[in-house]
């Protein structure tokens, strides 16, 4: 998505202790602190506080910058 390396903060969440054990095992949740290439966010603090993540563009625009990323990945 840009130009330079993202920095990336990665979550690690281990399997539930009783409820759906069998069925989750562990999943991995990566988030970047940048809200642009140059410019990095700061959690308000809903969001610390609840994990309640308040996106700066629009899902729309997200998606399409998403798209246009991996339509360049050459596999």
């Amino acid at each position: 998505l840009y130009d330079t390396p993202t920095p990336y903060i990665a979550a690690w969440h281990q399997a539930p202790v009783n409820v759906a054990r069998d069925t989750v095992r562990m999943h991995l949740e990566i988030t970047s602190p940048r809200r642009a290439a140059d410019k990095l966010k700061f959690l308000a603090g809903s969001e610390a506080a609840m994990g309640a993540w308040i996106g700066d563009i629009p899902p729309e625009d997200a998606a399409a910058r998403l798209r246009d990323v991996v339509e360049g990945v050459q596999l």
